[in-house]
């Protein structure tokens, strides 16, 4: 009985070390295909395929975006353009009514040296001009300009009478070359008033000291022209009053023009 008993817990043991073996087994392999020392699988090598269309996909991603960037850049770049020009634009005249225009014109010619000349040429100009000063200076510079070409114009036609043309001589056409010249340079001047930019920045010092610069030369276009002719020539009254019409027409635009800038001037 004690030798059946001992066999029976040796073959016991047996089969606990067999059936401990196999977990042993087991726990070294883990899951089928792996090891503790095995590496991880790329996942292109599992499925090829699949990994390609992921890498065409992204390339033809990748070649919309580049044909967009061109479009992209061309719309900062206009973007910047329309920014800068609308900086450099001068400002627009606002609409306001017709009575408050003129009375912001009538208040500007107080300020001028011939204010009735200055009212009853700019007055028309007033529901363009608003409540602007650039613009009622160009105006002003506008018309200076138109009375300088007719003078020239009547000055080279023969001053209305030939005989004042012949007595005067050199100084009839030492005027319409005045005259001429003054025209010149104040359409020039209203020209470089569109140019003229933001206030307050180098720009727009830059263009309104040109501005009055080539008024002022036109001012003194008319005295030269006035100093020559003879004073009491009877002949010359009738070019000597379109003269002073275009010297107090210059007057003024100089006077309006300088108004735009801080620093004080006179006439």
């Amino acid at each position: 009985m004690r030798r059946h008993h001992s066999s029976q817990g040796r073959g016991g043991s047996k089969n606990s070390s067999a059936t401990g073996g196999g977990s042993f087994g087991v726990f070294f392999l883990g899951p089928v295909g792996r090891t503790r020392n095995s590496k991880r699988i790329h996942p292109s090598l599992l499925c090829p395929a699949r990994e390609k269309g992921k890498q065409k996909q992204s390339k033809k991603m990748r070649r919309r975006h580049l044909a967009f960037l061109p479009c992209c850049c061309c719309c900062v770049f206009l973007l910047l353009v329309l920014a800068a020009a609308g900086a450099s634009a001068p400002a627009k005249a606002k609409a306001v009514s017709p009575v408050v225009a003129a009375e912001f014109v009538r208040r500007s010619c107080r300020s001028t040296r011939y204010p009735r000349v200055c009212e009853s040429t700019l007055l028309p100009c007033a529901p363009a001009v608003g409540r602007s000063p650039r613009r009622l200076a160009r105006a002003a510079l506008v018309v200076g300009a138109d009375r300088a070409s007719n003078c020239s114009a009547y000055l080279r036609s023969g001053g209305g009478d030939k005989s004042a043309s012949a007595k005067g001589g050199g100084a009839m056409k030492d005027c319409a070359e005045l005259s001429r010249d003054a025209e010149e340079r104040l359409r020039q001047s209203a020209a470089e008033m569109e140019r003229m930019g933001r206030a307050g920045s180098p720009r727009f010092a830059w263009h309104l000291s040109n501005v009055q610069t080539w008024a002022s030369a036109a001012l003194t276009d008319t005295s030269t022209c006035l100093d020559s002719l003879a004073a009491g020539d009877k002949d010359a009254a009738a070019v000597r009053r379109r003269v002073t019409a275009v010297a107090q027409a210059t007057s003024n635009a100089l006077a309006l023009v300088n108004r735009l800038d801080p620093q004080p001037h006179t006439l």
